[in-house]
């Protein structure tokens, strides 16, 4: 006969065995920078990871031409100033059509000139109060351009000390910068008017990303934005004519090496979002890659040379 097992478990333990018992054990090490530090403690523990690795791990691929190219691996993250040119890019591609339609439009009943803005406001770097202040642009801008046609640009970019920086690129009816001041109390508004054919270099500023020097401040930033828009467009003019732009422009670049620069494509809503890896000169797939390394591996004088250090392409 079996003996009977202690009601309490732990009946026969000291306290302090006791507490390391149930003290939690995490299987994953901590991050090694502070902004990944600051983003696992914020709870987002995949862009933690993502942030530690962000130029540290690399693929190396070889395609049958005997190229090769290596592969960085990036966050995607707002904040981060090693991809936010690359999303601001990737985005200035996509937005080709509506930059070429817009600088050519001519039609009396148009508007000729854009406006640019520049909202400083002192909203919290919370993301209540930046959903707040973002659904109050949108009525305020419709309030705007009501009765017109117009394309209204909104990019909530980031924050310079405690105010929140917002870019407008506002095509519509025309008013005069004390107009928008009027409209905008709560906020510094610096605001440029130009003509159409300029519309391309604001469509550049409009996209750029405000990034705070602290990587801590980076995370905290990168928290308050977390599941919220910081890009969106109001109204839907010339939306045909954007249609058929889009439709010519895209069509034109079906080389994979061009397609390669985007991971999605804008001509083709049910193409898949992840682009194939291909080689950058040939457009061909790899048909041998080394698989996630470290980059000091690639660097370190002491390995020796294997495949990825001949004909290397960059």
């Amino acid at each position: 006969m079996l003996a009977s097992q202690p009601a309490d478990p732990f009946a026969t333990l000291s306290p302090s065995q006791i507490a390391i018992l149930l003290t939690p054990v995490s299987c994953d090490p901590p991050p090694a920078s502070p902004k990944a530090s600051r983003l696992h403690d914020h709870g987002l523990t995949s862009k933690s990871v993502a942030c530690d690795e962000c130029g540290k791990i690399v693929t190396l691929n070889r395609c049958a031409k005997s190229h090769v190219w290596r592969q960085g691996r990036s966050c995607n993250e707002r904040m981060c100033k090693a991809c936010a040119a690359r999303i601001r890019n990737e985005r200035l591609y996509k937005l080709s059509p509506v930059i070429e339609v817009l600088s050519a439009a001519r039609d009396p009943l148009l508007p000729r000139t854009f406006t640019f803005l520049s909202l400083y406001s002192p909203v919290p770097c919370d993301r209540q109060h930046i959903s707040e202040w973002s659904a109050s642009l949108s009525r305020r801008f419709r309030k705007l351009a009501a009765g017109s046609p117009h394309r209204i640009y909104i990019h909530l970019s980031g924050y310079i000390g405690d105010n929140l920086v917002t870019y407008v690129l506002y095509w519509g009816t025309e008013h005069s910068p004390d107009t928008f001041r009027r409209a905008f109390p709560d906020a510094m508004v610096h605001a440029t008017c130009r003509e159409n054919d300029q519309i391309g270099a604001y469509f550049e500023d409009l996209l750029r990303y405000t990034i705070p020097h602290d990587t801590v401040r980076q995370a905290d930033v990168e928290f308050a934005f977390h599941g919220l828009r910081q890009y969106k467009v109001l109204g839907t003019a010339l939306e045909d004519e954007i249609a058929a732009a889009s439709e010519r422009l895209f069509t034109m670049h079906e080389n994979p090496i061009v397609n390669n620069l985007t991971t999605t494509d804008p001509g083709d809503p049910d193409a898949p979002k992840k682009r194939p890896c291909r080689c950058p000169r040939c457009g061909l797939p790899p048909v041998e890659t080394t698989g996630p390394i470290p980059y000091a591996m690639i660097l370190d004088p002491k390995h020796p040379p294997p495949w990825h250090k001949v004909n290397r392409t960059g």
